[in-house]
């Protein structure tokens, strides 16, 4: 835990505790984010966690994250089951709804439009003059069963990823990698190239909760990228299936798994009840912006 300490007075105490592995332990939470750390000898017969002074809130930050995150034991030592966090429900309903209501106007042609045609993914070339097509697409499905696997899986990830980073931010976020998995996905193929459906949305939701959990997890060496690993290994487990697009999946995970890593370094990014409702205004002005794009073209 010893870092080059320089000078003394340049460090802070964030932590104490009268046991030197609990200091021990939120020192690896901090250093896990790039923060230095080490832990002395305090007063008395106590431990303390100094980290540099320019560094103690996102410090401090981190570790309350932490401490929220450990399971709480009732008196008989039984696990006892986190209260419900709103923003988790919040960004599921959001992402049903929106993928649900699209749905309905796909199937039933209103306005006597093939929404199918003006709003799923181009490929190649093709991509250039339809770029608004990698965010139509999201919304789209090629059949009931289709929609209901995403509002599924996607409903669930859509739900533990607003627990972690907020409604807006989750939904935000989850379309813009799917912006930047589906860009690259057109540009791979040819101009036949074509496909629809929240799948790299979902999968990016995948890979930003494989990613946070790395950066937020007090794991040393390897072990440290276990979370990415088990959000992986669902990647291979549902994103492989036939007739499915592997290469749009991976990349929608790979997007989310770099945005997931990027936040979890950052511990003093908590944002409030404004924020998140720019984040959601954000997603859902891009969406509307496509497709109003689209509709504009024809």
């Amino acid at each position: 835990m010893d870092e080059n300490r320089g000078d003394a007075g340049s460090w802070d105490v964030v932590f104490q505790s009268a046991a030197r592995k609990a200091c021990e332990e939120r020192a690896l939470v901090v250093q896990t984010i790039g923060i230095a750390a080490f832990v002395a000898a305090g007063s008395g017969d106590g431990w303390s966690l100094f980290v540099p002074r320019a560094m103690v809130d996102p410090a401090r930050t981190e570790i309350e994250q932490y401490e929220q995150d450990r399971t709480v034991h009732d008196s008989s030592g039984a696990p006892r089951a986190a209260s419900a966090n709103p923003h988790g429900i919040a960004a599921t309903l959001s992402f049903a709804i929106a993928l649900a209501v699209v749905f309905q106007i796909q199937s039933y042609d209103y306005y006597g439009l093939d929404w199918t045609r003006i709003g799923h993914l181009r490929g190649g070339a093709r991509l250039f003059s339809h770029g608004w097509s990698v965010i139509t697409s999201i919304f789209l499905h090629a059949d009931f069963e289709h929609l209901i696997s995403n509002l599924f899986f996607g409903g669930l990830f859509a739900f533990f990823l607003g627990r972690e980073v907020g409604a807006g931010c989750a939904l935000l976020f989850a379309i813009l990698c799917a912006m930047v998995a589906g860009t690259m996905d057109a540009l791979l193929h040819g101009n036949q190239f074509r496909a629809l459906g929240a799948s790299m949305a979902v999968f990016a939701m995948v890979g930003m909760l494989g990613g946070l959990a790395m950066r937020r997890q007090p794991r040393a060496g390897l072990r440290r990228y276990s979370p990415l690993v088990a959000a992986l290994m669902l990647l291979g487990l549902y994103g492989t299936s036939e007739n499915s697009d592997v290469v749009g999946h991976s990349l929608g995970w790979s997007a989310g798994a770099f945005a997931g890593a990027w936040w979890g370094r950052r511990p003093s990014l908590r944002l409030g009840p404004a924020h998140q409702w720019l984040c959601a205004g954000a997603a859902f002005v891009l969406s509307v912006s496509a497709w109003a794009i689209a509709l504009a073209r024809l």
